[in-house]
């Protein structure tokens, strides 16, 4: 026989002339050749496509009949050179079952398109034949087999359009995991010998079966739920275990890989919790999840929720909860923000030639009509379709995308599923990557009708800019996450996984915890606290505070109501900002955040109020009016020396009501300059003391219960005389022998800041002229010699540089205050208000007018300090950070400005001390 010139190899010719020999004569032959080799030219015809043609060959008993039919049917040629050019894997299929070709050259067959019942009636019918286990489930991987290579023949011989192929695709898998899954379920009651079950179960499809839009080679996405956990009567188990064992074996039935391969992946990893949670639960559990601690990404999960099998009735239920859930009225735009995230995330961790996950790939369509779905879906009840193709008809329809970008994304959204799909089918594989060999690349190329591969390449890039354009257009920055963007964090990182607690509950261990109407409280108040730590020079401190209140809430949802309120929540951030006194106690005691939702926080009538509070109660409210600018230093000072004043009064009456004593305030306290860390200082003072002992313990009792009350203030007797290795009363005859006769210059200067609080009041007034009469064994140069030497003790070498120890700083300034009063030697000056009687010198001395003007400001600095940093020392040299934050509080221009007018204030107040202390 002539040999022809041929695209076959030389072997395969002279293999078919001896397959044929005396069987058909030349002109046959040839007339069989040009057909093979004109079918063969439409497709992409190499070295594997000879292969799997010979092998194809090779398994058919009787070659020259089939040769002879080509030329009288050339389709039997194009389905056979479809086959072994397309696909390895629909080649296997050809060889393992070559009687399969005889259907398939049926066009009637080949273009039939079966319905789900069709299908279920067919397969049902074929395994209900036979009893043993095993032989039906080699069947139903049989049955896959057979359709699998009718819809991929549909599908390169381009049939059928894509909608149609993948939806055939779902259909065959829910008709075949319905049926295994009722085998395996069958199976599982047989072995335990139960009969009329009442449990009821339901199985789902979620991902690409869920949508009818399945792959080749997908994974298949379930969740299976059932009614209601009962005992199992004549069986020692629970329905739980006997359902999970039925899904044990079903998902290895599937998965087992035989000579005839797999039936499908089966992958259960979508229910709720993951792969660590039971297989099964009941709908109840699964609806608890979701209500409580469902993430965004399950509800675009659940749109292509769809049933495969079970109690229809049960799914129906699950599915109108998950349509409320998805489909929520509180969904708002922010849902666009955590959609566009988890894409970036997922970008991060794919390849650039994967078609499924680059940018402009099949995600970034899939996940825009997602978001357009969970925005209207509420409203546009057809949108709740997990079919990707329909819903984008859906939203043209609605006008939610415009002509054009519902054209582009259809046509790239087929485009790029088509080009899985052939991947897919070539070696049944479950990949996306865009192909690096030659052939395949050629093979690809003519597939999708295009001319060669560059061509491809460059369509393949035009869409994937089209794509992403539109996809940005749709899920654009809301003005939330615009204003995000433009916030200065030191440590994003952090920032955003406070964020992320705040708006979902998200902890350290990676679990949701707020429930849907929480997180849209939330959203209500997003835009404001973006805005306002946009403005703030301390982002970072402000969301880990107002983080913090929310973690230790055990309600965080009444926070987010109340903050509704703008006025309200603005200054909520502004005390997260300048209090971190007030963030502290707020986290730790439940009553103080009561006193802030309820608004007590604000009062202003103290003198009626204060007096139910406890000691922390007062601070908290303080620290936070301070930290709003709604009191200053001074305003603060006064109303806490009277609470305390009240309080020591009222249970030194209760303890010493009948006593011939008093009891007074020293130090800051005395002077009504107390701040957040000031110890109380004071002197109890008796006419007489007949007991030593019983007094001494009296007053032990006494003081314990102040110390117990006023915590965290220190209660301090050092200013007694002898200090704290003396008795701590003193009768007022040893005090003035004491005074007289040992009493250095500081003491008396401690005595300046003295301040009546409870008891004899008319042995107080004794007592204040036992000091001025005291004070005359001083001459005004002993007094200024010896201020000058303490005052010098005091300030040099001190490591810590604080508001009050340095050289010009308070303490400088009350040295002056005292050695005015001292060098006086009158009694009116020590009147029980240190600041009056400083106000009245400033009446006729400029001098100290500066002082005391320079001692309000500097002590208004330690209190924010105190307040701002909830810290115990108020230091000259803080960071520029914490600069910023304080010149942020007082009203100051910058750190610079506020830097230079502290050593302003220094400087004036040496000048002023050198000035008395130096002549």
């Amino acid at each position: 026989m002539k040999k022809e010139k041929f695209h076959f190899s030389e072997k395969l010719i002279d293999d078919l002339i001896l397959k044929t020999e005396r069987m058909i004569d030349e002109k046959s032959f040839n007339s069989v050749i040009d057909v093979l080799e004109n079918e063969a030219g439409k497709f992409y015809f190499d070295s594997i496509a000879l292969a799997n043609f010979y092998r194809v060959l090779n398994s058919i008993f009787d070659v020259s009949t089939f040769l002879k039919e080509i030329v009288h049917y050339p389709h039997h040629a194009e389905i056979i050179m479809a086959i072994v050019s397309s696909s390895n894997y629909l080649t296997d299929i050809v060889v393992q079952n070559p009687e399969y070709l005889y259907q398939i050259f049926d066009d009637d067959y080949l273009r039939k398109i079966f319905s789900l019942d069709e299908l279920e009636n067919e397969l049902k019918t074929t395994i209900d034949k036979f009893k043993n286990f095993d032989t039906k489930i080699r069947l139903i991987r049989q049955f896959k087999k057979r359709y699998i290579l009718k819809i991929g023949l549909q599908d390169i011989l381009q049939i059928y359009d894509l909608k149609t192929i993948t939806h055939e695709l779902s259909i065959l898998a829910k008709t075949i995991i319905s049926i295994l899954f009722d085998l395996c379920y069958n199976e599982i009651l047989t072995r335990y010998r139960i009969k009329n079950i009442k449990n009821k179960f339901s199985i789902c499809a979620l991902g690409k079966l869920g949508g009818d839009e399945l792959n080749y080679s997908s994974d298949v996405d379930l969740i299976i739920f059932y009614d209601k956990n009962t005992s199992i009567k004549n069986c020692n188990k629970d329905y739980h275990e006997i359902l999970t064992e039925a899904i044990q074996t079903f998902i290895n039935v599937a998965t087992q890989i035989s000579s005839n391969g797999f039936i499908y992946r089966i992958d259960f990893r979508l229910r709720p919790d993951g792969k660590y949670s039971p297989l099964c639960k009941e709908m109840n559990d699964y609806i608890k999840y979701y209500e409580t601690r469902g993430e965004d990404w399950e509800k675009q999960m659940l749109i292509k929720l769809s049933f495969i099998s079970g109690d229809i009735n049960l799914y129906n239920q699950f599915k109108s909860f998950v349509n409320s859930y998805v489909y929520h009225s509180i969904v708002s735009e922010s849902i666009k923000e955590k959609i566009k995230k988890m894409k970036l995330n997922i970008e991060k961790n794919n390849l650039e030639d994967d078609v499924k996950t680059f940018e402009g790939g099949i995600r970034d369509i899939e996940f825009s009509v997602q978001a357009l779905q969970l925005l209207n879906g509420n409203k546009i009840s057809s949108l709740k379709n997990g079919n990707t193709l329909e819903v984008l008809d859906i939203l043209l329809n609605n006008k939610l995308l415009t002509q054009n970008e519902y054209k582009n994304f259809k046509d790239a959204y087929i485009f790029y599923r088509k080009i899985e799909h052939f991947l897919q089918l070539m070696n049944d594989t479950q990949t996306h990557r865009l192909p690096e060999d030659f052939d395949t690349q050629m093979r690809l190329s003519k597939y999708l009708v295009l001319k060669n591969y560059d061509d491809f390449k460059e369509k393949i890039e035009y869409k994937r800019k089209i794509v992403r354009k539109i996809y940005n257009s749709i899920l654009s920055s809301s003005n939330k996450e615009n204003i995000l963007e433009k916030i200065k964090f030191n440590n994003r990182s952090k920032a955003e996984n406070n964020l992320s607690f705040l708006k979902t509950g998200i902890g350290i261990i990676g679990r949701k915890e707020f429930d849907s109407h929480t997180i849209a409280s939330f959203e209500k108040i997003e835009t404001q606290l973006y805005k306002y730590l946009q403005k703030s020079d301390n982002p970072d401190v402000v969301l880990e505070n107002f983080t913090k209140v929310i973690r230790f809430s055990n309600y965080p949802s009444i926070w987010f109501n109340e903050f509704k309120n703008e006025i309200f929540f603005e200054q909520f951030l502004s005390i997260c900002n300048f209090s971190q006194k007030a963030i502290d106690i707020l986290i730790t005691s439940i009553t103080a955040g009561e006193l802030l939702l309820s608004r007590k926080v604000f009062i202003k009538n103290y003198n009626d109020e204060i007096k139910i509070l406890s000691i922390k109660e007062l601070i908290f409210i303080l620290s936070i009016q301070h930290a709003l600018h709604l009191i200053d230093s001074v305003k603060f000072s006064d109303v806490l020396s009277d609470y305390l004043n009240y309080y020591i009064d009222k249970n030194f009456t209760l303890f010493f009501n009948n006593k011939n004593l008093f009891i007074a305030a020293l130090g800051s306290f005395g002077a009504k300059t107390i701040s957040f860390n000031s110890d109380i200082d004071l002197i109890v003072v008796a006419d007489k003391i007949d007991d030593d002992y019983k007094t001494e313990n009296e007053f032990q009792i006494f003081l314990q219960k102040l110390k117990d009350e006023l915590k965290p203030f220190e209660i301090d007797f050092r200013l007694r005389p002898e200090g704290k290795k003396s008795q701590l009363v003193w009768d007022i005859e040893n005090y003035q022998k004491y005074l007289n006769q040992r009493a250095k210059v500081w003491e008396f200067q401690s005595l300046c800041k003295l301040n009546f609080i409870s008891g004899n009041k008319n042995l107080f007034n004794k007592f204040l002229n036992v000091i001025v009469t005291s004070l005359e064994k001083f001459s005004e140069s002993e007094i200024k010699s010896e201020i000058k030497a303490m005052h010098f003790n005091l300030t040099k070498d001190n490591r810590e540089r604080t508001i009050k120890n340095i050289f010009g700083g308070l303490n400088t300034i009350d040295f002056l205050f005292q050695f005015l009063i001292l060098k006086e030697k009158k009694q009116k000056l020590f009147n029980g208000n240190y600041l009056q009687t400083i106000k009245n010198f400033a009446q006729r001395n400029k001098d100290v007018k500066t002082l005391l003007k320079n001692y309000k400001f500097l002590k208004e600095i330690e209190i924010t300090y105190q307040n701002l940093f909830e810290s115990n020392n108020s230091l000259i040299e803080l960071s520029e950070q914490k600069q910023k934050r304080v010149s942020k509080y007082l009203q100051i221009e910058n750190d610079k400005v506020f830097n230079e007018k502290i050593q302003q204030i220094i400087n004036t107040n040496i000048e002023i001390y050198n000035k008395y202390f130096t002549s």
